[in-house]
Order: C-alpha cells, then sequence, then structure tokens
C-alpha cells in the first residue's frame, strides 16, 4: 500500500519482500561488478600490450656522464693530451670555413664499411668499437674482449672511455666533444669523414623515440657518411637486423640528429 507516495511494506509479508530485494539487489550488483571487472582486464590487457610495445622499442647501452664524472674525466687528462686537443679544434674549425658545394653531395669514408650488430642488448659500444677497428686496422677484435678492456657492465659502457680505448689501437687521435651544436657537430663530423677518410661515433638520447627507430636513454651509433652541405648524416646502426624494420644503415637530417645528439667522438 501506498500512504503519502511511500511504498509501505505489509508486515505479515515483510520478511518476504525484504529478502527478494535484497536478493534482487545482490543479483544486480553482482551484473555490475562482473561488468566492471571485464572492463577492468581488457583495459590491463591494452596497459600490458603497450608497456611491452614501448620496452621492446626502448635500447641503452650508452652511459651518459653526469657533470661531476665529465668534470673528472677533464681533469685527468695531462696537458699534452689538453694541447692536442685544442689543436684539432682549430684545425677543424679552419676546414669549416671551406666552401660550400651549390650541389648537396654524399661524402662516405672509402671502400667498404661494415657495421657489427651488438651481441647483447648493451654491447652497442663494443660493436661499433669493433666495426671502426675492423675498418681503420683490419684487425678484428671479439665484441667480449672490448667490453672487458672499457668495463662494460649490463648497464653500458661509460662514454669517456671509447676515445682513449680507440687511440691505443690505431694512429688517429680521437676526442670526444659533448652536446655539440648543430654547426659545430656537423664541422666534427665533416672534418673527420670528408678531410681524414675516418669513421666518427655519436651517442644519441630519445626519450620519445621521435623521428628514430626507437627510444633510448643512451644508444651508439657509427657515422660513416656525411654531405658536403651538412643538411644529413649517415648512420651505422649495431642495433640494424634486430627487428625487421631498424635497418643497418639510414640517414637523418642534421637537425633531427642534433635534437638527440649527446656526444661525438670524432
Amino acid at each position: 500500500m501506498k500512504v503519502g507516495g511511500i511504498n509501505i511494506i505489509r508486515k505479515e509479508n515483510s520478511y518476504e519482500t525484504l529478502c527478494e530485494i535484497f536478493l534482487k539487489g545482490l543479483f544486480k550488483m553482482k551484473k555490475i561488478l562482473t561488468m566492471i571487472l571485464t572492463l577492468i582486464i581488457i583495459s590491463s590487457f591494452g596497459v600490458i600490450a603497450n608497456a611491452e610495445a614501448a620496452t621492446s622499442n626502448f635500447v641503452g647501452g650508452d652511459i651518459q656522464a653526469t657533470a661531476e664524472e665529465e668534470a673528472d674525466f677533464l681533469e685527468s687528462l695531462s696537458d699534452e693530451e689538453i694541447a692536442l686537443m685544442n689543436a684539432k679544434i682549430q684545425e677543424a674549425n679552419d676546414v669549416a670555413n671551406r666552401p660550400m658545394a651549390r650541389a648537396a653531395t654524399k661524402i662516405s669514408i672509402p671502400g667498404s664499411f661494415t657495421i657489427y650488430q651488438q651481441e647483447t642488448s648493451y654491447y652497442c659500444v663494443p660493436a661499433c668499437v669493433k666495426s671502426v677497428l675492423k675498418y681503420l686496422t683490419g684487425t678484428t677484435y671479439s665484441q667480449s674482449s672490448i667490453a672487458n678492456a672499457m668495463g662494460t657492465t649490463t648497464s653500458g659502457t661509460y662514454s669517456s672511455k671509447i676515445a682513449p680505448y680507440l687511440n691505443e689501437k690505431q694512429d688517429y687521435n680521437y676526442i670526444r666533444t659533448t652536446y655539440p651544436e648543430q654547426n659545430t657537430m656537423c664541422n666534427f663530423l665533416y672534418y673527420a669523414v670528408a678531410n681524414h677518410d675516418t669513421p666518427a661515433l655519436m651517442s644519441i638520447v630519445n626519450s620519445t623515440g621521435a623521428n628514430w627507430h626507437y627510444a633510448t636513454n643512451g644508444h651508439r651509433l657509427v657515422v660513416n657518411a656525411v654531405y658536403s652541405d651538412d643538411s644529413r648524416i649517415q648512420f651505422a646502426d649495431p642495433l640494424g637486423g634486430t627487428k625487421s624494420d631498424w635497418p643497418y644503415y639510414y640517414e637523418k637530417s642534421s637537425s633531427v640528429v642534433n635534437s638527440v645528439c649527446s656526444d661525438i667522438i670524432w
């Protein structure tokens, strides 16, 4: 019955009616909870899939030094090493004043260059160093021996170890420049590749993977060709072939490259 528009449960049926209401409410609640749980499970699969995809496209292996570590490294250099670095930088700046060609010409290091695929997820540096030494000396070093010599761990290799190791193994004097401006980056790469027929190395940091094949908190590549107008740079990538759409060799515009470049060894 209704009193003032309000349902009043009759006393004799109150127990049965309340049980019925409770069971109906419970059934509806169960259906709602089931739907919510289903949506959560479906959503979680999407999150897991996206996380796995992001992780599978995130690479590392080149450890970026802190400002303090970088300062310590520079402090450790001898006067002779600093003099050689300054002389090389001055020479490269002089080369930068070259007249630009009317048409862009691709300039590659002479002969054939082989980039070795890295043997582990954190061996980008040993693979690049092996490739460079093979080209410059003809000697094939194992990636594991290079890794041991440079103190590589499962976290990767410190960038500051690369130039000293290369200079012990061959005659060209490599130096490392961190976070160069675009013009400086192009000038120094041109100096190595075009003027001295020597491959250079570059570390990139690209947390989003924008304009690249993958995201990375530090990955080492070899530069084996540049363009005469400084417009583009060609890379040899030790990650090439580890995925079907990751090439061994590819080009990027200098502006894109500079946006992710953390150092060059030239």
